[in-house]
């Protein structure tokens, strides 16, 4: 039995938050989760391997390796256009935005 751990990283604390850890045997199909975690307020944008854990396609079927593996999960960098923190992409004249050189008077 091996453990598949999702977990992220607190960008102001640096604290590891586990998202959901889950043991599965060996070549069984693992569940990914949501990128988007309401309890802990954050949204990513996708999942980085730790430690040698295998790369995972969210659209294709992940089977448990014989090793016990972390994913954490990727938060758009401020700025990024990624719906990074400070971004606004409904509002014009905020960064963001869709229509950058308007502006709100």
């Amino acid at each position: 039995m091996y453990k598949v751990k999702f977990i992220y990283i607190d960008p102001f604390t640096q604290e590891e938050k586990l998202i959901n850890e889950e043991t599965y045997r060996f070549g069984v199909q693992f569940t990914i989760p949501s990128k988007s975690v309401w309890g802990l307020g954050v949204t990513g944008i996708g999942w980085k391997a730790l430690d040698g854990a295998p790369e995972i396609d969210e659209y294709a079927m992940n089977l448990v390796p014989a090793q016990n593996v972390t994913y954490e999960l990727i938060l758009p960098d401020e700025g990024s256009g990624e719906g990074g923190e400070g971004e606004n992409p409904g509002f014009p004249g905020f960064p963001g935005s869709q229509f950058p050189g308007l502006r709100v008077l």
